[in-house]
């Protein structure tokens, strides 16, 4: 029994004389093992599609664009919010860009990190009362798309509609281009906006209206394995085969917190 009780002293004390080095070192921060905060947008967008429906892009080798095919923008919108506008290149220039706008969720701080000076059970605490924040800001997602459902239904409704008109004659590409960097131009509240630019064309225009000067500074994606290079060039475009691939892009690449 002897024996026993002395062996357990002197892990007691071992224990406390290891207790005792570390508190005595520097604080150094000590990662805590949360999952990645993949669905919290660091800044709203805005994102622009432009779609030809000319003659021309039937013999593009590019596939109709679908309403489906877009609605992964949808939900990329509503956790960061934002703007979305789809616009069309046909004879003339259009009446305007289609639009659908979601509020920004609240930011949530900074991950919980734990010091060495701190007990186990109060960063317990704060984490549990992070992840609560980080629920709630999941739930105000959720309920924003909820309550706009019908207005997202009826939006798709609309762009149904106007894909399934027939294809145009002539093509006003430059007016439609001009319209989206108009868009993406516009003032808005609060800085750091992440602003992209999709276009499915093949790049011909013959109204031979002027193209104004790209200014808004917006990433293009222009989907068509056929489009001449020197229209790509002018806007800086990344070229994509299919517009499913170009918005899979635009989603995977929204700056998120946590992912620097």
């Amino acid at each position: 029994m002897n024996r026993l009780s002395g062996f357990g002293l002197e892990v007691l004390t071992i224990a406390a004389a290891i207790g005792f080095t570390s508190s005595c070192g520097p604080t150094k921060p000590v990662a805590n093992d949360l999952p990645p905060m993949s669905s919290e947008c660091r800044s709203p967008v805005r994102i622009a599609v432009i779609i030809d429906q000319s003659t021309s892009m039937s013999t593009s080798g590019t596939a109709p664009a679908k309403a489906e095919d877009i609605r992964p923008l949808i939900d990329a919108i509503g956790g960061c919010g934002g703007i979305l506008a789809i616009g069309f290149v046909r004879e003339a220039p259009q009446p305007g860009l289609e639009r659908i706008d979601f509020p920004q969720p609240p930011l949530l701080h900074a991950a919980p990190v734990m010091h060495e000076e701190e007990q186990a059970y109060e960063f317990d605490d704060r984490v549990a009362a992070f992840n609560q924040l980080r629920v709630e800001q999941a739930d105000s997602v959720k309920s924003v798309l909820e309550k706009k459902k019908p207005e997202i239904d009826e939006y798709f409704r609309r762009i149904e509609d106007l894909l399934a008109r027939p294809a145009a004659k002539g093509t006003d590409l430059n007016s439609a281009l001009n319209a989206a960097d108009l868009f993406l131009s516009e003032p808005v509240k609060g800085v750091g906006w992440q602003e992209t630019l999709i276009v499915v064309s093949d790049g011909i225009d013959n109204r031979r209206n002027a193209r104004r000067p790209f200014n808004s500074g917006a990433r293009v994606l222009w989907v068509n394995s056929t489009s001449d290079d020197k229209v790509l060039s002018a806007y800086g475009a990344t070229r994509f085969e299919a517009l499913r691939a170009a918005i899979d892009d635009v989603v995977n690449k929204l700056e998120r917190r946590g992912s620097r």
